[in-house]
């Protein structure tokens, strides 16, 4: 049986919530996306994206989260602990295991 493809469809270009940089050179922004998956219809999630204004590396995930709130705390740690684009999805699957209870 072949693996379904991912069905999420972006309907609007995400929109930038927050944006910060740190002394590095590494830019972070909180994103907003309005989504479409045939299984729930219209959504909005929230996610994030960096990028290093030296280097030019560049990371997004744009759908961590319907949960504001908790997409914000992600944010918050990852300006603050200085996350670059090798570890973002690491810590990302780190942040929706605590969120979701996942293991």
């Amino acid at each position: 049986m072949q693996p379904k493809e991912c069905e999420h469809q972006l309907l609007e270009e995400a929109r930038v919530l927050l944006e910060c940089g740190d002394d590095d050179g590494w830019r972070y922004r909180l994103i907003s996306s309005m989504l479409y998956h045939p299984d729930i219809g219209r959504y909005q999630s929230y996610g994030m994206e960096l990028w290093c204004e030296s280097t030019g590396e560049r990371a997004i995930l744009p759908d961590l989260s319907q949960d504001r709130e908790a997409v914000l705390t992600f944010f918050h740690r990852c300006v603050k602990g200085g996350v670059t684009s090798d570890h973002l999805l690491e810590v990302a699957e780190d942040f929706l295991e605590d969120l979701y209870g996942l293991n």
